[in-house]
């Protein structure tokens, strides 16, 4: 899971830490990796991979998700 160093900081995680991701139609384990790339706000979640895609995540809404973020 890509999120952006401001959110890291903000959120006390460090760069490959274990985080679980929650939404309204699943969960999945995965680890932060740390990128500019993503804005803050946002983390990105590749839907294809399994085990630990975003398709746990998203169910049929295939796009935004809302999540909730646990420290492992």
């Amino acid at each position: 899971m890509e999120i952006s160093p401001l959110d890291a900081q903000k959120q006390g995680l460090a760069d490959r830490q274990e985080v679980t991701l929650k939404s309204k139609y699943g969960k999945v384990t995965v680890k932060t990796v740390l990128s500019s790339k993503v804005p803050p706000g946002v983390l990105f979640i590749p839907y294809h991979f399994r085990p630990g895609g975003g398709q746990q995540l998203a169910g049929r809404d295939l796009g935004i998700v809302r999540v909730r973020l646990e420290k492992d």
